[in-house]
């Protein structure tokens, strides 16, 4: 059985530098995996996560859906008071 949570590694194109030192992990790891999963700028990742088990998951910004005046004005209506 695996215990731990995942740590963040990049959040909106910025690397989290404390937390690649606080796990242990290079940066020539980081842009290695970032490579694995098609990505060359980290500016095009929203997320990148290492997770419980090592492995690191990579959220790009074109997998993240578009958020619109719409969506805001739906969502602004539909809270509650």
């Amino acid at each position: 059985m695996v215990e731990g949570s995942p740590t963040l590694l990049i959040r909106h194109g910025k690397i989290l530098k404390e937390n690649l030192d606080k796990e242990q992990i290079p940066v020539e790891s980081l842009s290695q995996a970032l490579r694995e999963h098609s990505v060359s700028n980290v500016e095009d990742v929203n997320l990148a996560v290492l997770e419980v088990d090592g492995s690191i998951s990579v959220l790009k910004n074109d997998d993240m859906p578009t958020v619109t005046r719409q969506h805001h004005h739906v969502r602004f209506l539909n809270k509650k008071p």
